[in-house]
Formats: structure tokens, sequence, C-alpha cells
């Protein structure tokens, strides 16, 4: 599934919702997945990423990363004032973000919201709250 995100979409949530019926992992095998940590560059412009959102900016600095071509992201949320903070520097800076797992809390409310495309693989959850 690949539409545009946008700030408070309620078409952009209700698309994004819809692919949670498809899940057959459970939310706490998701949660497990999602907390180990991972941050690779498979070739340039491109970003793998499981962990803590509020890692994420650690891992792009690592890899040296400032524009993204595309970023899958398998994460349970973190720090919501960091991670806040990393999703508006991310505006406009990643193409493509793939959840691949889970993009739940932090990760869903300020890092998905900075990409220009989104794309939600099967058996995967996005997880928003307010």
């Amino acid at each position: 599934m690949a539409l545009t995100s946008a700030f408070g979409s309620v078409v952009s949530l209700a698309l994004l919702l819809a692919n949670v019926s498809a899940a057959s992992l459970s939310t706490a095998e998701l949660r497990e997945r999602a907390s180990v940590q991972r941050c690779e560059q498979p070739r340039p412009g491109y970003v793998v990423y499981t962990g803590d959102s509020d890692k994420f900016a650690e891992c792009l600095q690592l890899l040296g990363m400032k524009e993204i071509a595309e970023l899958r992201i398998n994460s349970r949320g973190g720090d919501i004032p960091l991670t806040l903070q990393l999703g508006q520097s991310l505006i406009g800076r990643i193409d493509v973000l793939i959840v691949d797992g889970l993009c739940a809390s932090s990760c869903a409310n300020y890092i998905l919201p900075a990409a220009r495309r989104l794309i939600v693989e099967s058996d995967s959850l996005v997880v928003l709250h307010g």
C-alpha cells in the first residue's frame, strides 16, 4: 500500500489502519522484533533501521546520511521529545518510508509523517495514539 503522508489526514489514518487486519504476528512478537537494534546502509541512499525511534538520529549520524531515498523501519517508538525533534529535522529528507514490522508510538507520530511516500508491508502495523 502506498500513500502520500500528510499530518492530520483522516484518509491517511484510515488507509494506514487498513493493513492492521493483515498482520499474522502478535503485537508482542512485532514488539520483540522491533527491539533489536539494527542500522544498515545496503546501498547509497537506502537505510534499514530497527530499534527505538529516538536512536534513529544516531544511526543516521553513523551512516553520514542527509537525504534518504528509502528508509525501511521497524520501531516500537521511543522518547517523545527526541523523536519529535528528529521528525521535524527529517521533513523533506525521506522519499519513501517502508514499515517492515512495526512503526508505533513516536515512530508513527513523528518519523512516518516526515516521508514523502509511505509503504506498509503486509504483516506490519502502524500504531498511532494521542
